[in-house]
């Protein structure tokens, strides 16, 4: 990874958690809307089919918003453009944000292809 996008990635560092406020390294507490299901990945809140096999010490918060750290990883990136919505962009564009909107597809269907083909 680019210096630039590590010092970008070390800015959306969060101490706690933003919705149920615990401390990096400690497990989502009941109905937090950011912990993620250990199994598919998905919003555990949402996630009717796996709660009885979520493990929550696999989904501790680390500091950073789920999935952010991939789409670094993955160079996944995205800015909105009026007219055209969300759109694919280099990490450095000022306007740059993790797409997260990938990374879910990705997830669910095990390839990249949200964006379609000009």
């Amino acid at each position: 990874m680019k210096a630039s996008l590590k010092k970008k990635l070390e800015k959306e560092y969060q101490k706690n958690c933003p919705d149920c406020g615990v401390e990096v390294g400690e497990e989502h507490l009941t109905c937090c809307d950011v912990e993620r299901c250990s199994v598919c990945g998905g919003q555990l809140l949402s996630c009717d089919e796996h709660q009885d096999a979520h493990n929550s010490a696999e989904t501790k918060w680390d500091g950073y918003w789920p999935g952010i750290k991939k789409c670094y990883e993955k160079g996944w990136f995205s800015r909105m453009v009026p007219g055209k919505g969300w759109v694919p962009c280099d990490g450095e564009h000022p306007e740059a944000t993790a797409d997260l909107n990938r990374l879910a597809y990705f997830q669910v269907y095990g390839k990249d292809g949200i964006y379609k083909e000009k």
